[in-house]
């Protein structure tokens, strides 16, 4: 080997090609980085998304189950005198697994309407979606009787776990031989992604009902 072959092997790299190199380095590095971030991005949306439709729906489950046993009325009625009072909407039953049934007076007629509307109302899971009962002939948890809509998009978000209870306790009233029923709504509402089921948000919850039912005396 010549000392020109020597001197040729060992002159490393020129400008322009440090220059392509440095330019080629970057374009992959930005690649990589712009596809970190949406990965990022998305993960972040689904997290969103599943905590918004997650809480939606405990948020409805509140709200409506609190309205059990409101009978328009029935203060006014109670005032009175000792007289019996029954109220058509005390129902409030959690015995079928991740199912709840209530009633309220919603158009404050003071009447239990079964149509128009239909003031028979129920909470229950079913293929990983939680249905609410609009009407129908049948009052039960049974979403294939009736017309039920849906809370959660099964598209995003699949719900998992729907284990409602209820609570009473009797407490006398003052005066009187009459007692009213303390309730409490105990509940667990669980939902994960569809798409990436690991992905999971659980919310637990004990709220007390504002309307009590009265226990008349004996």
């Amino acid at each position: 080997m010549n000392k020109r072959s020597m001197k040729s092997s060992n002159r490393g790299f020129s400008l322009l090609e440090l220059m392509v190199g440095i330019a080629l380095g970057t374009f992959i590095l930005l690649g990589l980085v712009s596809a970190m971030v949406g990965l990022l991005r998305g993960d972040s949306i689904s997290a969103a998304r599943l905590g918004n439709e997650v809480r939606n729906a405990a948020f409805f489950v509140e709200r409506d189950v609190s309205r059990a046993g409101y009978q328009a009325g029935a203060a006014a009625a109670l005032a009175t005198g000792t007289a019996a009072h029954t109220n058509p909407f005390d129902l409030l039953d959690a015995s079928t697994p991740g199912c709840i049934r209530y009633s309220y007076d919603r158009n404050s007629n003071g009447l239990l309407d079964i149509a128009s509307p239909d003031e028979r109302y129920a909470l229950v899971l079913s293929g990983g979606v939680l249905f609410v009962r609009v009407s129908g002939n049948a009052f039960n948890c049974d979403v294939s009787q009736g017309i039920w809509e849906p809370l959660s998009a099964l598209a995003a978000v699949t719900v998992t776990e729907f284990t409602p209870s209820v609570a009473a306790s009797a407490v006398s009233i003052p005066n009187s031989t009459r007692k009213i029923q303390v309730r409490t709504l105990t509940y667990t509402l669980k939902g994960a992604l569809t798409r990436t089921p690991a992905k999971t948000l659980s919310i637990f919850n004990t709220l007390a009902l504002p309307n009590d039912v009265l226990i008349e005396g004996t």
